[in-house]
């Protein structure tokens, strides 16, 4: 029974906004009240339980009313659940394209997961139809820089980009653009600047290793052909050698004058093959002993360009892509951050697991599992720590321990 119970509240729920949910609450008979009592207590809920429940309600009845839509989502970010509000944001972009907010909930969403290119294109419309609006305002300040910065520049679609050029001189004319802009634009600039230089530094310490290694193979290769050239003279040597040593027994015995005459000047010929051999080897030698010198003051100077190509690698690393800097500010949007928080080590973007099992959690408390519920929001906390799904995850257990 209570597994038919959890598989029916699933699918219920999966097809009110692909995962919205709703607190369990004692039957009420609401068939007469009307779609805009429904909005107004949306725009008064006390929490997002109640909030949900109103808001499937509300579809129930017209899944195409803009009202509902721009109540639910307002009421999502002034509870401080911006990624809730993604879904009616959604359903506003299609119904009511000119809506602003909801094209910044969908950019604001998109770039806390680390998706910037998607985002600023939801950012963009947002500037367009709602310019005064502080929060829009930084959030595509930091969007726009981010995409300058960004080597290779994405391409925006023709319409965006339309907007982007005709826009971007007026917008930051606004403080808090122009503020956040200028902050951004210089750590993406300078970044790049810096970026730009350790690739052209890297790869003259690339080109000047690559002329040492050339340099050393040369060296080996004359060692080389040095080493099999002494090898032949040696041998040629010792065939003069036994040749002399012939020559010396034939004068031995020879008698004749004239003959050895001509045994003499053989062996001085001899001894001469083998004067010049030997200068040959002894140059050859020499010559080898010089590379040899030369070959270790290249392994020294390949030491180090390879410890500065490493530097400029582990500085490469340092650098890496800046994540950009997002925020919701009130009155419509995040609790403003506790105290010290801007000081902690930023968020990292929500692993799709933890978004599903947050969705989980959500949806068994709605339907009555508040101890399943529970289990699966610590399990969050473990697993993920230092996210959005776990933060929310704490948000939600907080509120159990409030009521």
């Amino acid at each position: 029974m209570v597994t038919q119970r959890l598989f029916t509240a699933i699918a219920t729920v999966l097809l009110l906004a692909g995962g919205l949910w709703a607190q369990s609450r004692p039957a009420v008979d609401r068939s007469a009240k009307d779609l805009d009592q429904i909005i107004a207590d949306i725009r008064s809920a006390p929490d997002l339980n109640t909030a949900a429940a109103d808001y499937a309600e509300g579809r129930n009845i017209d899944r195409n009313s803009i009202a509902l839509y721009e109540a639910y989502t307002q009421r999502m970010l002034q509870l401080g659940h911006p990624r809730i509000a993604v879904y009616p944001a959604t359903e506003l972009t299609r119904l009511k394209p000119t809506d602003g907010l909801a094209w910044a909930v969908l950019a604001y969403n998109d770039a806390v997961q680390g998706r910037y290119f998607q985002a600023l294109q939801e950012v963009l419309p947002a500037m367009k139809h709602r310019p005064d609006d502080k929060t829009i305002q930084h959030n595509a300040a930091n969007l726009i820089a981010w995409h300058e910065g960004t080597q290779p520049r994405p391409a925006l679609p023709n319409e965006l980009a339309r907007i982007l050029d005709q826009s971007l001189e007026k917008w930051k004319q606004l403080p808090q653009f122009a503020a956040t802009y200028a902050k951004a634009r210089q750590t993406y600039t300078g970044r790049a600047k810096r970026s730009q230089e350790i690739a052209e530094q890297t790869a003259a310490a690339q080109v000047r290793r690559q002329g040492v290694l050339s340099e050393a193979r040369e060296i080996d290769s004359v060692a080389g052909r040095n080493d099999l050239q002494i090898r032949d003279l040696w041998a040629m040597i010792n065939h003069y050698r036994l040749r002399l040593s012939r020559i010396e027994g034939d004068l031995l015995v020879e008698t004749d004058p004239g003959n050895r005459l001509l045994l003499r000047r053989q062996a001085d010929d001899v001894r001469a093959d083998i004067a010049r051999a030997l200068q040959t080897i002894n140059d050859r030698q020499q010559e080898t002993n010089t590379v040899a010198l030369r070959k270790r003051e290249l392994v020294e100077a390949l030491k180090r360009i390879n410890a500065e190509i490493d530097k400029l690698k582990a500085e490469e690393r340092t650098l890496g892509p800046v994540a950009p800097a997002f925020t919701w500010h009130p009155p419509v949007g995040d609790k403003p951050p506790a105290a010290g928080a801007a000081a902690a080590a930023p968020a990292a973007p929500p692993a799709p697991e933890a978004l599903r099992l947050l969705d989980m959690a959500r949806l068994l408390r709605a339907n009555g599992f508040a101890d399943k519920a529970d289990e699966t929001l610590r399990d969050i906390i473990k697993r993920f720590p230092n996210t959005a799904p776990a933060q929310e995850a704490k948000d939600l257990l907080g509120q159990k321990q409030d009521r």
